[in-house]
């Protein structure tokens, strides 16, 4: 099972996505670089350390690069299979890993409107598997589910819905196994998320959240 996710999640490095967030981050490096030779915020010594750490970057994502030039088109094609295997098993991890690197290749217009059938397919795949995550129990799906109702990327589960983000981010604060991060995120996007709703609408969505609570959570 922790074989098929990693093996997804480092395929996913090979997608265009992986490829294009590889590149971004190969030429902030190179402006960094730059920037740091007349910036004298940082002593030689320091400037030579990030530059030394920046070219690492830049050289380990050159080998990743020649290394997925020499995958076989059919892994590549088929790189989120493994994951999903793992997820039809029941493991709500892998569940929640393929709603993520699933929908995280679609960052642009232009990645949705190559791939449309695939884009919608991988959406539907990745409501039903995070839903059923939270049937099992699992409080990161709430938390998941909580990030993709107060966002509004090119594609996303669901469209922005401040009162949907507030029950699902109310709900998994209701959770004692929530990791300190989510913790922080939930409570931030809860605060955020309360500034649009009026206080009746608000009410329903916290109630919403501690039935969303009880279904998920309060039994395991």
């Amino acid at each position: 099972m922790k074989a098929a996710i990693t093996l997804s999640s480092q395929l996913s490095l090979c997608t265009p996505h992986g490829l294009r967030v590889a590149e971004a981050s190969d030429d902030d490096d190179r402006r960094s670089i730059m920037m740091d030779a007349t910036d004298e915020h940082w002593t030689e010594s320091q400037r030579e350390t990030r530059r030394a750490n920046m070219m690492q970057r830049i050289n380990e994502n050159a080998e990743r690069r020649a290394a997925c030039a020499a995958l076989p088109h059919d892994i590549l094609a088929h790189w989120l299979d493994p994951i999903d295997r793992a997820a039809q098993s029941g493991d709500t991890y892998a569940m929640r890993e393929y709603a993520r690197l699933a929908m995280g290749e679609y960052d642009g217009v232009a990645a949705v409107v190559a791939d449309v059938d695939e884009a919608i397919a991988r959406r539907d795949k990745a409501r039903a598997y995070l839903d059923e995550a939270v049937r099992r129990g699992d409080t990161s799906a709430l938390v998941d589910l909580a990030g993709a109702y107060g966002e509004a990327p090119t594609i996303n589960l669901y469209a922005a819905d401040a009162a949907r983000a507030h029950a699902y981010a109310y709900a998994a604060l209701q959770a004692a196994d929530l990791t300190g991060m989510e913790r922080d995120q939930m409570t931030w996007l809860l605060d955020r998320s309360a500034r649009p709703l009026d206080a009746s609408t608000l009410a329903q969505a916290e109630a919403e959240g501690r039935r969303l609570y009880a279904e998920c959570c309060a039994g395991h």
